[in-house]
């Protein structure tokens, strides 16, 4: 006998769904499912949260804005968002929003590595090698798998260049 799965209609269970659809690189059902839980639940700040860093990674820099700007009014308060935020402001060459950003998320989660290495990108652009090499730094320290370290490493080697 099979049983009837009733398609779930919690909003956590729905983003973490659209999660598995980005990561299987169907963007466009990850937005309609995003679409529906921020339709059937306007206050759920998640699901802003993950569908502007799904704008964020299409380079929708306006949109995502918006979204993770909302997330933060509705009180989604996650390092990630802060993250988010200072990378699509570097994007923009918005440097000081970036730092601004970044440092906030540092405070947040200051083991993640992910802050310090983009953060790097910034103080490079803006020609301060001496910031970088220390964020990239603190980046090794915190112990990355294999190919991040590698990227670091790569990183590194070109600040020292």
């Amino acid at each position: 006998m099979f049983k009837i799965f009733k398609k779930s209609s919690d909003p956590t269970t729905l983003c973490v769904e659209a999660r598995a659809l980005i990561s299987q690189g169907q963007v466009e059902k990850a937005l309609n499912l995003y679409e529906s839980v921020i339709r059937d639940s306007p206050q759920f700040s998640m699901a802003f949260a993950d569908r502007g860093t799904l704008y964020a990674m299409m380079k929708e820099h306006t949109k995502a804005t918006a979204d993770l700007m909302h997330a933060l009014e509705l009180g989604y308060n996650d390092a990630s968002v802060f993250t988010t935020l200072a990378t699509i402001y570097k994007d923009l060459g918005d440097f000081s929003n970036a730092l601004r950003y970044f440092s906030h998320a540092e405070t947040m989660a200051p083991d993640n590595p992910f802050i310090y290495y983009n953060r790097s990108g910034v103080y490079l652009a803006l020609g301060n090698k001496a910031l970088a090499e220390a964020d990239l730094k603190k980046c090794l320290e915190l112990g990355p798998d294999a190919n991040s370290r590698a990227a670091i490493q790569k990183r590194l080697e070109e600040v020292n260049a």
